[in-house]
């Protein structure tokens, strides 16, 4: 049991970098009592078992987790989105130069988010509509717009939520 102890003591503080112990450490000192009490009372109840630390279960959790983390970060772009749009949306209300409305801190910002940016601005374009054209094909180094399209942005934001569909970026 004591070998069992010190193999997993050893791996988890080197994997963790929180120990510069050898790893000849047992469990058997009352330093290391101390410090690693409650796992090895788990050890010896057979709660905590290495190999059991290593199933699919544990594995799907994992994953599961960095999903969450993911969504949360989806979840924060998607208010930093919104409040960049907004923002760009009323100061760029009166003007007429497409170009002028691009190059506005905002939209460059929006840009700036990156690829993960792309469900979010595609949503918006289905939702509201708007000139996020040039944001899409700076991201994406595409352009799915039909040469009969252009200049229609009725058309031009229907090929762009096809693309999106397409990519998988909407369902």
């Amino acid at each position: 049991m004591g070998e069992a102890l010190t193999a997993y003591s050893y791996e988890y503080e080197t994997h963790r970098g929180i120990s510069k112990r050898s790893p000849r450490t047992s469990f058997g000192n009352a330093n290391n009592i101390k410090l690693w009490g409650g796992v090895a009372r788990r050890f010896q109840e057979n709660i905590l078992d290495p190999y059991k630390l290593a199933n699919p279960y544990k594995l799907a959790n994992r994953r599961e987790a960095r999903s969450l983390r993911s969504e949360a970060r989806i979840a924060g772009l998607a208010g930093t989105f919104e409040s960049l749009a907004t923002q760009w949306r009323n100061e760029t209300k009166f003007l007429s130069s497409i170009t002028d409305k691009a190059l506005h801190p905002c939209y460059q910002r929006i840009i700036g988010l990156g690829p993960e940016a792309i469900p979010i601005i595609l949503m918006e374009l289905r939702k509201r509509g708007g000139h996020w054209f040039w944001a899409l094909e700076s991201i994406t180094g595409e352009n799915p717009v039909l040469p009969e399209h252009y200049g229609d942005i009725k058309n031009m934001a229907h090929d762009w939520t096809e693309w999106g569909k397409r990519k998988g970026y909407l369902l």
